[in-house]
């Protein structure tokens, strides 16, 4: 395992600038995200996107995985079908993308609940599209990362272990992000549970006595027990953070992530 930076956290820099800063906090890799105007575009020409690879692989730095999504990406937990289709197509543009440059997985965030309809609706609408998407993502050869988000949808590692086999396909995964889950579950319970699903993760850490986000090391997760846990199913990607923060406090993160990696035995 290694540390990684999202370029979320990474807001108001250029790539390079992320690139640079990602490097001098002692990350080993940097998680891109291509939005609409931004800094990669994620309307941006091939060469464009093999250029932005390029430039971070010159660093040294690995891609573990992408964000990507238009100013409209659209939702599957959506009772309108014109919503889940937006964001099938968001899925697909970031896979290409992903394969474009080489890179393995996908960051989705499937969209919010709403109050329309039933939770077996919401649920049957994500299967479907993803279902559809499952069959580009085997042809690509890029991993969709459904992360587990405050969305008030897929609330434990059980359901969440269901809903991915239901879809059945290895192409379909679980982005695990250690804090979102903490105010109502426990992080290793979740990886025993999904094992293998689990292809990427995302370290951040809270606080349930004051609801709230709180620095590596400083909340309720149980940092041995996950890393026992991720160790246990064959995890070695990048512990991606998403902490956020000032740039100053990075350095700091990434050293709370190497000392994170030593333990679980």
């Amino acid at each position: 395992m290694k540390p990684a930076i999202t370029q979320l956290c990474l807001d108001g820099m250029s790539l390079r600038q992320a690139a640079e800063h990602a490097k001098k906090c002692g990350y080993e890799g940097l998680e891109l995200r291509f939005f609409d105007g931004k800094d990669p575009d994620y309307r941006g020409s091939d060469a464009e996107l093999d250029e932005a690879a390029k430039l971070v692989r010159g660093m040294g730095l690995e891609i573990p995985s992408i964000v990507a999504w238009g100013a409209d990406r659209g939702n599957l937990l959506s009772p309108k079908a014109e919503e889940r289709r937006k964001l099938e197509e968001c899925i697909s543009r970031a896979m290409h993308i992903a394969r474009r440059i080489g890179v393995d997985g996908i960051l989705l965030h499937p969209g919010q609940l709403t109050p329309e309809g039933t939770y077996d609706d919401a649920w049957r609408w994500a299967l479907e599209s993803l279902r559809r998407a499952a069959v580009e993502a085997e042809k690509l050869r890029v991993c969709i990362c459904v992360e587990n988000v405050w969305n008030r949808f897929l609330l434990n590692g059980r359901e969440f272990r269901i809903f991915l086999d239901e879809i059945g396909s290895p192409y379909v995964a679980c982005y695990l992000d250690t804090g979102n889950m903490i105010m109502y579950g426990f992080a290793e319970q979740w990886i025993r549970e999904l094992g293998r699903r689990v292809k990427k993760v995302h370290v951040k850490d809270f606080k349930r006595s004051e609801r709230k986000f709180v620095g590596l090391g400083e909340g309720d997760v149980n940092w041995p027990a996950v890393v026992a846990e991720l160790k246990r199913i064959g995890f070695e990607g990048c512990l991606t953070q998403e902490v956020g923060g000032p740039p100053e406090t990075h350095a700091d993160t990434a050293t709370r992530i190497r000392k994170i990696i030593a333990m679980g035995g």
